[in-house]
Formats: C-alpha cells, structure tokens, sequence
C-alpha cells in the first residue's frame, strides 16, 4: 500500500512539473503562438480614403477564414527598418507580410525590396518588389471606390455616360487571399486586377450599392 502511495506521489509530481513546463514556454513564447495564423498589415498613419474599402476586404478575409491582422501604421519606414520588420515578423511565424501603398511612407522607393512572404499593394512602386497588387493601366481616368455621391448622380440621370472605377475592395481581398494561400502553397504571384466599367444600367442593377456608398 505504502509503495502504491509512493508511486502516485511520484507521477503527481512529474505531471505537476511538465505542466509548470509547458505552461513557462507559452508565457516565454507569447508572439509565436499568436502568429501562427497572423498576416501583419502596413500602411500611411495619415488617413487616406481610398485605403477604406482595402481594409473592408482584409477585415472580411480575415473574419472568414480565422486570420488575426496585425496593423502597423507608419509615418516613415526606411529600408533597414522594413529589413528588421520582416526578419521578426518571419522568425514570429506569420503566415504574411502586407503593405498597402508603400510608395506614401517608405523613404526609399527607388530600392529593390526581395521578400518572398511580402506584397505590396501599389501604385508605383511596382518594380520595387517581387510581388505587388495594383489596377490595369487604362487609357481613360479610373477612380478609386469609393466614389462620391455626386458623381453616382450624374452617371444616373446620364449627365456622364459611364467612368471607370477601381474596385479596392477586390484589390485587397485579392491579396489576402494569395498571402494565405501562400502560408500552405509557398507560391506568391501578382495581382493585377481590371478596372470596371460602372455605367447607369450597372448603378440601377444594384449590384455595387455595399461598395459605391460613402
């Protein structure tokens, strides 16, 4: 009986420690346990518009496909502070690394950024990194949603015939999906996205009232 006693005190004490084990690793570890699923975000601290429907879509990817974001909002990034960024992040294990419109904080455009976990969303510092996402060049002006209500009214009572508009919503819920696609596939390509023809008829369809409204 004496024995019996002696080994359950024995094994209650060798759980007791792997749990005290296990338990000082995640308060020592923090940071990696929470990135596993984490694609950390960088844009403008200045607030800019046409960011708004961008961040709609990772919100939603996110939402939907359990992914935490990471916002940083930077005034200024030089290169070496991207460098340092991205080795932490990549060391923390998070599945990305996404920049919107880069080219209005990073103090050195004109550089070659060469990280294969990183996209940029851009509009013209596309030869600036391996993997971007940015609209279609077009030969008539595009503008980026949302678009104001006045002219939503003049294309509805045929004052302009149609304008082109840059889907930012789609923008960006194109590339988080291709981040966390890329987490499983280690395959990362660029976004190009149409820009589209919003006329009356597409107006009265109803069909982009969720992304036309201010």
């Amino acid at each position: 009986m004496m024995k019996n006693n002696k080994k359950k005190y024995v094994l209650l004490i060798i759980l007791m420690l792997l749990i005290a084990f296990f338990s000082s690793q995640c308060m020592m570890n923090p940071t990696n346990l929470k990135s596993k699923n984490t694609v950390v975000v960088l844009l403008s601290s200045s607030y800019n518009k046409k960011t708004s429907r961008i961040l709609d879509a990772l919100r939603d990817y996110a939402c939907n496909n359990s992914i935490t974001l990471d916002f940083w909002y930077k005034e200024q990034l030089s290169a070496k502070d991207l460098d340092s960024l991205v080795k932490k992040e990549t060391d923390n294990r998070v599945i990305g690394i996404l920049l919107i419109y880069p080219e209005e904080y990073m103090t050195e455009p004109n550089k070659h950024y060469d990280y294969s976990n990183l996209l940029a969303i851009t509009e013209t510092m596309t030869s600036s990194f391996i993997h971007y996402a940015t609209f279609e060049r077009t030969t008539e002006k595009a503008y980026c949603l949302p678009i104001t209500s006045q002219i939503i009214k003049k294309i509805a009572e045929s004052k302009h015939s149609h304008i082109y508009i840059k889907n930012t919503y789609k923008l960006g819920y194109k590339s988080i999906q291709i981040i966390d696609s890329y987490s499983r596939s280690k395959h990362m390509q660029n976004i190009i996205v149409s820009c589209q023809k919003l006329d009356k008829q597409t107006i009265e369809s109803g069909k982009l009232n969720s992304l036309l409204a201010n």
